[in-house]
């Protein structure tokens, strides 16, 4: 349903590259709280295969973050 992002038109040829890439890549999205960051991902990639979403949080230390990120990457 990717007609429903309306006015993301330069982060959606940025998503579109890196589907059409032949090699894996990956994706950090960082960005003030509240502007659509998770719905333009969630939207785009709604039909399109698995998606590892991991939210950092500002005040938690590295380590932690980072031993998230491998508990939900383990459990993809």
């Amino acid at each position: 349903m990717e007609n429903a992002i309306i006015g993301r038109g330069e982060e959606r040829e940025v998503l579109r590259g890196l589907m059409k890439s032949n090699r894996p890549e990956l994706l950090a999205l960082y960005g003030q709280r509240r502007v659509g960051k998770t719905f333009l991902i969630n939207e785009f990639f709604e039909d399109k295969g698995t998606l590892l979403e991991v939210v950092g949080t500002v005040d938690s230390a590295p380590d932690v973050q980072l031993a998230r990120y491998a508990v939900e990457l383990a459990n993809t």
